[in-house]
């Protein structure tokens, strides 16, 4: 009897779960239109169902703090919660003895201060900041630069504000770990972890296997003969055309 029990009682959480990902999935289409539309109706509940179990996993059961955590996800990625830029928000994730509730409301607030303070609240900056991005030519670095540098130079180019905001040490990390993906993936060149880096300093740090942006990995994949230092190349055009494309609200 016990073991009937739960069982009935895991396949009513699966079903209200499977519910809850449809709602969030159906509010995301309106949060992020082009991005869902290209992601597609089970793309996006796939995700939301990811982001519900993420979201419990620090302690948020309540409809409306999971829906703001999935909301982070689509603005900073789905592994935001260990993405170096936004170590301001870790803390507030896992805060010790504060509610689920008011770290929600730390969460929102916090997330407010950054957006007000680097992409503008009508999303001017994060604008200009995208055609910035797209300035440096990507196809003719030089295989051997110094991705630290050019890195930050890089970063402080495109987002002045960003790098303000979020700080040397922390954006060190993130071209460390693009430099630990590059060399995992094989590739020979800083060269590589430098677009790697750029890459993750706009879509964040997890995007090699984020299930928002499915094309990432196809373009990782072997099997087309190229070397990893010519697939890693391939991520900044199409990346580009991706955010040109969400940015004037058409298909992506």
């Amino acid at each position: 009897m016990l073991k009937i029990r739960k069982a009935q009682m895991r396949a009513l959480e699966h079903a209200v779960t499977a519910e809850f990902a449809e709602q969030l999935a159906t509010h995301l289409f309106d949060f992020a239109p082009q991005h869902c539309r290209a992601l597609g109706r089970a793309g996006v509940v796939a995700i939301a169902r990811a982001g519900i179990q993420r979201a419990r996993s620090h302690g948020f059961e309540a409809r409306g703090e999971v829906k703001l955590y999935v909301e982070l996800m689509f603005l900073f990625g789905s592994a935001f919660d260990s993405d170096p830029q936004y170590h301001w928000l870790h803390a507030l994730l896992d805060a010790e003895g504060d509610r689920p509730a008011a770290r929600a409301d730390a969460l929102h607030a916090a997330t407010m201060d950054y957006i007000e303070k680097v992409a503008g609240l009508d999303r001017r900056a994060y604008r200009e900041s995208m055609e910035r991005a797209q300035q440096l030519d990507f196809e003719r670095l030089a295989p051997d630069l110094d991705a630290h540098a050019v890195g930050m130079r890089y970063f402080r180019h495109v987002s002045p504000m960003k790098l303000l905001y979020v700080g040397e040490p922390a954006l060190s990390a993130l071209i460390a770990h693009a430099v630990d993906c590059a060399r995992g993936l094989g590739a020979a060149t800083s060269a590589s972890a430098f677009r790697l880096a750029a890459l993750m300093f706009v879509l964040g740090h997890g995007v090699l296997d984020d299930a928002q942006y499915p094309w990432v990995a196809e373009l990782l994949a072997g099997g087309d003969g190229l070397s990893p230092d010519a697939r890693i190349a391939r991520i900044p055009p199409r990346a580009f055309a991706y955010l040109k494309a969400a940015m004037r609200g058409t298909e992506v």
